[in-house]
């Protein structure tokens, strides 16, 4: 078996960087919104934007995201505020 021009160094690098960028193809998309939906939990919006849920409910207290308690006790997202959030965060939220 023989090494190709530029060693196991020059292989390591390729791999490494096909890896790289495997990573970041996948973390620009992330998960995708079930678009069917009109409401989503805290926890739907963590997962599609990546996010804890307690990261979630911290932009919800300080007005970053529109949400509403209906039953007092969990936070509600409609869909288009869970979109523009999603957009700003993709932005990298100023």
């Amino acid at each position: 078996m023989s090494v190709p021009e530029g060693g196991i160094e020059s292989i390591i690098r390729r791999i490494v960087r096909e890896e790289v960028e495997r990573v970041a193809a996948a973390s620009r998309s992330g998960p995708e919104a079930d678009e069917r939906k009109l409401l989503y939990s805290v926890a739907d919006v963590a997962a599609v934007t990546g996010m804890s849920a307690q990261y979630v409910r911290n932009d919800i207290r300080s007005g970053d995201l529109s949400a509403t308690q209906p039953n007092g006790t969990k936070w509600i997202v409609d869909r288009e505020a869970a979109s523009r959030y999603a957009a700003w965060l993709r932005a990298g939220r100023p």
